[in-house]
C-alpha cells in the first residue's frame, strides 16, 4: 500500500431497543502498517415519517411531502425518478427525500 494511503472500513449496527430506531456506526482504518479500531464512532437516531412530520408540523410547517426513487421491473434497482408517496412499503433499503413548506 503506497505511503499514507488508508483502507477505511464501515462497520454499521442496527439496533431497534423498545421502538427507538438507532444506528451505531464503527469507521476502522488501516495503512502505513497500522490499524486503528473504532478510529471514529457515532450514533444516529433514525426517525421514522410520522415523527418528522410531526416535529416539522410542531416547528412551523404548514406540509410535508415524502419523495423516493422508483424501482425498474424487477425491483432491485432504482429507476432514476422521484415520485411523491403517501406511503413506504417495508424494505431493506430506502431513501426518502422529505420536504417541508411554510
Amino acid at each position: 500500500m503506497p505511503n499514507g494511503m488508508a483502507v477505511i472500513r464501515m462497520m454499521p449496527r442496527v439496533v431497534n431497543v423498545m421502538a427507538l430506531n438507532a444506528l451505531n456506526a464503527m469507521i476502522h482504518a488501516r495503512g502505513d502498517g497500522r490499524r486503528i479500531r473504532r478510529a471514529f464512532t457515532y450514533d444516529w437516531r433514525m426517525y421514522t415519517l410520522p415523527e418528522l412530520k410531526d416535529a416539522l408540523l410542531e416547528a412551523g410547517f404548514g406540509d410535508m411531502e415524502v419523495w423516493s426513487e422508483g424501482w425498474d421491473a424487477t425491483g432491485k434497482h432504482g429507476n432514476g425518478t422521484l415520485y411523491k408517496r403517501t406511503r413506504l412499503d417495508h424494505s431493506d433499503t430506502w431513501v426518502a427525500y422529505v420536504v417541508a413548506t411554510r
